[in-house]
């Protein structure tokens, strides 16, 4: 037992000599470490100040350097906005010039209402001015408005009717996706051939257009063949033209042939022709018994 005991206390002793020696050990290498970082640190920090006799210099060289790369960022910053400014420029130029060329655009038309449709200066600004105030609520523009309203000047009638009757023309126009002034023209045609109101006048050719198979650009091209005004001629009326006329293009007959058709048959039964006698001979009339019979239907309508 007591040699066992001794056996014990060597190899405590061996074991606490061996954890000693690794301590030493492991301290040294730690110490190693940190020498070999210090130097390396100040390997590092001596190569960025290599060429500089101080720090002082090496700060004053790195602020320098920032100054430099700030004030190039600050002329591109300064180019873009040179070229942002070019450029809105250029945009603004052309918007300048193209409502100088709408403002001009408006002066001339305008002014083609005094020097070639023969109306007074007077009537010219009322116009103008109705354009200007009106042609925004009537989804148009203030040219198209005094270009149309030339039609209803131009045959005679007043500014006050003529600015009514290219309203309600703007209205049909707007409503029916026909073109401003030919619809004008068609409205002034009624007004002119018929009397009566613009506003009644723009109703019943609208109310043609829902009878028949036909557009409003159809019925335009329609009353452009000169029917109304040949009807008017032997007593027939708009409402009564125009119901002859819905009742050809529901069978099929476009309605600017209709209209042609319609003008050629009614100058044939209204004039007084050896043709329009025989023709009216065999279908038991005479040229009077038809003249008085084609009133009467009229006042009746």
């Amino acid at each position: 037992m007591a040699a066992e005991g001794q056996v014990g206390a060597r190899l405590t002793l061996i074991g606490k000599a061996a954890f000693l020696g690794g301590m030493k050990e492991a301290t040294a290498a730690v110490t190693r470490a940190n020498a070999e970082m210090a130097a390396s640190t100040k390997a590092s920090t001596d190569s960025q100040l290599k060429g500089y006799a101080t720090l002082a210099e090496a700060q004053a060289a790195y602020r320098a350097k920032f100054a430099q790369g700030a004030a190039a960022d600050t002329a591109a910053l300064a180019s873009v906005g040179k070229k942002a400014l070019i450029a809105y420029g250029a945009v603004a130029a052309v918007v300048s010039i193209e409502s100088l060329k709408v403002a001009s655009n408006f002066q001339m038309l305008t002014t083609r209402l005094h020097t070639q449709a023969g109306v007074s200066v007077r009537a010219m600004n009322r116009v103008a001015t109705a354009a200007r105030n009106m042609s925004s609520a009537l989804g148009t523009t203030p040219e198209a408005f005094v270009n149309a309203a030339y039609h209803p000047l131009s045959t005679g009638l007043g500014a006050g009717r003529s600015i009514s009757i290219t309203a309600n023309a703007a209205k049909l126009s707007a409503m029916s996706g026909s073109n401003l002034d030919d619809t004008t023209n068609s409205v002034t045609s009624a007004v002119k051939i018929f009397g009566g109101s613009p506003t009644r006048a723009a109703a019943v050719l609208n109310a043609i257009v829902g009878s028949g198979n036909m557009k409003f650009p159809d019925l335009n091209a329609a009353i452009a063949t000169g029917f109304l005004a040949t009807g008017k001629t032997f007593g027939i009326g708009l409402k009564s033209s125009g119901a002859a006329l819905a009742y050809m293009t529901d069978r099929g007959v476009p309605a600017a042939q209709a209209a042609t058709h319609l003008r050629m048959t009614e100058a044939l039964l209204g004039a007084p022709t050896q043709e329009a006698e025989r023709f009216l001979g065999a279908a038991g009339f005479s040229q009077t018994s038809a003249r008085d019979r084609t009133n009467a239907m009229a006042q009746l309508l």
